[in-house]
């Protein structure tokens, strides 16, 4: 059991062990180290910490007030009567933990002597000296909330602890995240054929057929048309349409100098598209990419084809 646990962002990490290493100079037992051996579970650790500790530091940062996970361990802190917080950069301290005034170590290097550290060397030692008080009678922190909650009559009675309620969303949101990214990961486009090419006034013209299986998060649809090299030929424009009942599409960007070309297009729902290319002069071979494609598609545009 600790007497301290600080909570901070892992960006933080170096401040904290600063505050740590001061805190333990002074006889205090501090659990900060958040590197865990193979084998450890993580979150099981940090609920065990926080459980058995008498004195929550909250570290507010430009980084920790965005934590979710500093946030909940301040939570604690707040349920339990045994948060004190401190500043380490001029940030604006999240809203529900407002109400406790923090100690401002912004430029504080570590020495004891600082009197905002002073401040919250004495209000770690209150907090201390009052659960040891109450530990007296041979309750534990756990059991100290349990009676206050009878006495406040909001006695859980098994109901589950916030903290275990955001390990069990965010377990959900990690599966809910790697279904999605399979699902999506999943070919958007299929290639279905080609048109014949013909000759027209810009040059000559090649139309390839797409199927769009499932609408593209977030609705951007990229082609990219790569040219081999060839002195006579070149990309002259590239375009493309919507097949069969129009939905409408926005052709947010066009890229092309000679030997590539870039189009990127946002369709509404899913339906067939025609990408047009039109070169120079014939036969050139290009290359047809795109994010939504399974594979590359490569051919020579050339009269006959």
């Amino acid at each position: 059991m600790s007497d301290i646990f600080i909570s901070y962002a892992s960006e933080d990490r170096a401040r904290a062990k600063v505050l740590a290493r001061t805190l333990e100079r002074r006889g205090f037992s501090v659990w900060w180290d958040r590197e865990i051996l193979p084998g450890e579970r993580f979150v099981q650790m940090i609920k065990e910490a926080l459980d058995q500790t008498k004195c929550i530091i909250v570290l507010w940062s430009k980084d920790s007030i965005k934590s979710k996970w500093v946030q909940l361990e301040a939570a604690e802190g707040v349920d339990r009567e045994i948060l004190v917080p401190a500043l380490i950069d001029d940030v604006e301290i999240p809203f529900q933990f407002k109400q406790i005034h923090a100690a401002r170590l912004i430029d504080w290097k570590g020495k004891p002597s600082h009197p905002e550290f002073d401040k919250l060397f004495k209000a770690v030692s209150a907090i201390l000296d009052k659960t040891k008080s109450a530990t007296g009678s041979g309750s534990t922190p756990d059991e100290q909330v349990k009676d206050k909650q009878k006495e406040n009559g909001t006695e859980s009675n098994g109901i589950i602890t916030r903290y275990k309620l955001f390990v069990s969303i965010a377990l959900g949101l990690a599966i809910l995240i790697a279904l999605l990214l399979y699902i999506f990961k999943q070919p958007v486009l299929v290639f279905t054929g080609e048109q014949p090419v013909k000759k027209t006034e810009s040059g000559y013209e090649a139309s390839f057929d797409f199927d769009q299986s499932k609408p593209v998060p977030p609705g951007i649809i990229t082609f990219t048309i790569l040219a081999e090299e060839d002195d006579e030929a070149k990309i002259s424009d590239v375009s493309v349409e919507i097949v069969g009942p129009k939905v409408g599409e926005d052709v947010s960007d066009i890229y092309q100098n000679g030997k590539e070309a870039t189009l990127t297009y946002q369709p509404l729902g899913a339906t067939p598209h025609r990408l047009k290319v039109i070169v120079s002069n014939v036969p050139l071979t290009v290359e047809i990419t795109s994010p939504q494609l399974k594979r590359a598609i490569k051919r020579t545009i050339q009269i006959g084809s």
